[in-house]
């Protein structure tokens, strides 16, 4: 997350239930502390050695997460500092210090990062909703669990601990109506404020292995100074983004989690009307209940399974407003979980903000009077090399306009 992204789209509250799996704990940090030198292009970076974060075994438990750094585990972890700007001045250290050490455990990852300020008093904390950016500071983990080096996931919290969180694909692009379930805690003292991550293996997507290498990044905002410091610089003057990350190795043992995510809903309406004497289907009020539910499966590392069961999406809060006096489409972004699993598989540009396939155009349940609603829907999203690839999606139902009357359409 960073100031540039402009403000965040608004996410639905829901019930969900995630699944995790078994691995073996430890901790991760720097090997060796390292200070930035000047490369050729003028600019202060680390050296290569110190571009890489190495993972280490903890001892005792996980961290609780309160927003402190006390816990027997945090004590004993290396610290990961050195920060250098992005912005105002590309390539200098950071004028406020920033430590940050990271555990990982049999089910999470945990990053705990303190943020010094000498300013403590003119920290900006502003409460907003989920996913919405604002003019605070901010602190930000991503995290390429794919190492592809195009795709990461992103996740940040203010000091007033308000939670964003992206995905990101093909290096530069971004989905900001992705939502994953994931902890955080905040505290603010006299030296500054501290974040405490935790991030659940099943949130993140890796393939097999004994051990494991992730991109990785660690973002600060200061906004009273409009400064942007990260651990890993990426510089203004090179195309990427999540191609510039530094390196997380040394995890090992971990095997990725068997992914179950259930979001199930019931609904009821009434509706009232003069009633007319001697009509059975006129009696003055008609009340209706409905079940459903998305689910989510990972079925392997490299395959993911969707399916939605009488669908509502009536947990994904209305659009806001807008009057559009131009001549061209309004575009609302896309909040429905059912299709923001491999969304990015279909994101990608014809010409401004135009895109060949628009997931808000493929209508929700029909009214009555319009025909039956959609019962059932599905998707299988494999990964290969470092690519989403959709497998197929379908519905079924009866009497639907423009699909078959109880069956697939692929």
């Amino acid at each position: 997350m960073t100031a540039t992204n402009g403000e965040r789209c608004q996410a639905g509250s829901s019930w969900l239930f995630a699944a995790g799996g078994v691995a073996i704990a430890g901790l991760v940090a720097l090997s060796t502390p390292a200070q930035a030198q000047l490369s050729k292009d003028g600019l202060r970076r680390l050296p290569a050695s110190a571009e890489v974060a190495t993972a280490i075994r903890a001892i005792p438990s996980a961290p609780s997460i309160d927003g402190t750094l006390d816990d027997e585990a945090w004590l004993s972890a290396p610290v990961i500092s050195d920060f250098i700007q992005r912005d105002p001045d590309e390539g200098e250290p950071a004028t406020e210090r920033t430590e940050a050490k990271i555990l990982y455990t049999d089910n999470a990852l945990f990053v705990g990062i303190r943020a010094f300020d000498s300013k403590a008093s003119e920290i900006k904390a502003n409460l907003t909703r989920r996913d919405e950016w604002s003019p605070s500071d901010w602190i930000s983990i991503m995290i390429d669990s794919y190492y592809d080096r195009r795709t990461a996931f992103e996740f940040s919290v203010n000091p007033a601990g308000v939670k964003l969180d992206i995905y990101r694909y093909d290096d530069n692009d971004e989905d900001r109506g992705w939502d994953a379930v994931w902890d955080v805690a905040t505290s603010l003292d006299a030296e500054g404020w501290t974040a405490e991550f935790r991030i659940p293996w099943s949130q993140l997507r890796f393939g097999n292995g004994h051990e494991q290498r992730f991109g990785f990044n660690i973002y600060r905002r200061i906004n009273r100074l409009n400064e942007e410091q990260y651990w890993k610089l990426l510089p203004k003057n090179e195309s990427g983004f999540v191609s510039k990350f530094g390196d997380l190795i040394g995890i090992e043992g971990i095997e990725p989690p068997r992914r179950v995510e259930i979001m199930p809903y019931i609904s009821s309406t009434s509706a009232f009307e003069p009633a007319e004497s001697g009509n059975p289907f006129r009696t003055g009020s008609d009340q209706n209940a409905a079940i459903g539910a998305d689910i989510n499966v990972g079925v392997t590392s490299n395959l993911t399974l969707n399916a939605t069961i009488n669908p509502d999406f009536g947990q994904v809060e209305a659009d806001p407003a807008v009057v559009n006096l131009s001549a061209f489409e309004t575009f609302f972004p896309e909040k429905r979980p059912f299709f923001n699993e491999g969304i990015d598989v279909f994101k990608f540009s014809i010409g401004g903000r135009e895109q060949l396939f628009y997931t808000r155009r493929i209508r929700g349940p029909h009214r009555r009077g319009e025909g039956e609603r959609r019962r059932l829907g599905g998707r299988a999203t494999p990964r290969r090399g470092g690519a989403s690839h959709v497998l197929f999606r379908g519905a079924a139902g009866e009497g639907l306009p423009g699909w078959l009357h109880a069956g697939w359409a692929v």
